[in-house]
């Protein structure tokens, strides 16, 4: 590099063209804790759409990431399917009735939303739309869609859902086919305005091999490959422990894998080896939440030098962070991604 400067979109396309940046993307993954640093409460960020909008536009500026994201809660698709919702002014809502109660019968009357019209699902689109007014020429701005497998489990229940399989495996996969075939409208939806594509998918990091390749695997591979036939690209994530299946998520053809803090790094770049752009993995908890940002420095620098030589490589947490991360936190995490991820590397 020559010293100039990129913006982070012309960061990330360089990565993605296997060319050394002047330094590696990096961006905490924020939801409801835009509202917080915004001083706005999280039911309110959650449910308009303008004031989603507004508060991440005000968050980006107080911490400036190369990736901001429209992010609220993770129970959005699953309202829209019929999941009732317990709100909070200063905390996520919870689940507190699920429509799939006997899997025999009511899968059959299961009726797939609209991401476009039905529910909260047009308030991504719109948040989207305007931050992308704001940030569209020098920062990327990304969506979340829901993953087959854990919305499945959103509208069955938590406890359910391991019994389903192995009981009555052919009703699964028939929810599947309903919670597949939404993912992908969904993803389309957010392409329309430009958003880019995050597939996320945590639930189907508890699986085993075997059960990920019956259920998660082929619904998540059929995503990506219509997705990727329609000449969009996504990051895929799995929250938790998913050493076990690098292999297989790196096979369903995703344009970057994006892992979680229990993620042996170094180890899943040797995997990966160049097949896809590798983003992690900050301790979103015990890091970011809890330490100091002197710990996040420390952590950010440990993540680069076990993952950025040879490039491919972008620095993220390893999931959402929680609201009540210190916004001090969020600015260590940016200036130490700036300061130890410049190119050519040089980590003592």
């Amino acid at each position: 590099m020559s010293g100039e400067e990129l913006t982070a979109k012309e960061r990330m396309k360089r990565v993605f063209l296997r060319q050394d940046p002047d330094r590696i993307p990096a961006y905490p993954s924020v939801g409801a804790g835009n509202a917080r640093l915004a001083g706005m409460s999280i039911k309110q960020f959650i449910t308009d759409p303008e004031s989603m909008a507004s508060a991440i536009l005000k968050a980006y500026k107080l911490y400036t990431p190369d990736v901001m994201l429209i992010l609220g809660d993770t129970l959005v698709e699953a309202e829209a399917f019929g999941v009732k919702l317990k709100y909070y002014e200063d905390r996520l809502p919870e689940a507190v009735d699920f429509p799939v109660k006997d899997l025999k019968k009511d899968v059959k009357n299961i009726k797939m939303p609209d991401p476009r019209k039905d529910g909260r699902l047009p308030n991504i689109l719109k948040a989207g739309e305007l931050v992308l007014e704001e940030l569209r020429k020098t920062t990327a701005v990304g969506g979340l869609v829901a993953g087959p497998f854990s919305l499945l489990m959103a509208l069955r229940g938590p406890e359910q859902i391991y019994y389903d399989m192995v009981e009555n495996p052919d009703y699964v996969h028939e929810m599947l086919d309903i919670t597949t075939a939404f993912s992908i409208e969904e993803g389309r939806a957010q392409a329309e305005v430009r958003l880019g594509l995050n597939l996320g998918d945590p639930i189907a990091g508890t699986l085993s091999p075997k059960q990920f390749d019956e259920f998660a695997g082929p619904a998540l591979k059929k995503v990506i490959k219509t997705w990727a036939s329609e000449g969009k690209f996504c990051a895929l994530h799995i929250c938790g422990d998913v050493n076990h299946l690098i292999d297989k998520l790196v096979e369903l053809g995703p344009g970057m894998l994006s892992v979680d803090a229990p993620v042996n790094l170094a180890e899943a770049k040797r995997k990966i080896a160049g097949r896809v752009v590798l983003v992690g993995n900050v301790d979103p908890v015990k890091v970011m939440l809890e330490g100091t940002p002197e710990d996040v420095k420390k952590a950010v620098k440990e993540c680069i030098r076990q993952a950025a030589p040879g490039g491919m490589y972008m620095l993220a947490t390893g999931c959402e962070v929680p609201p009540e991360t210190p916004l001090a936190n969020l600015r260590a995490f940016m200036d130490a991604a700036r300061e130890y991820g410049k190119y050519p590397l040089e980590l003592a």
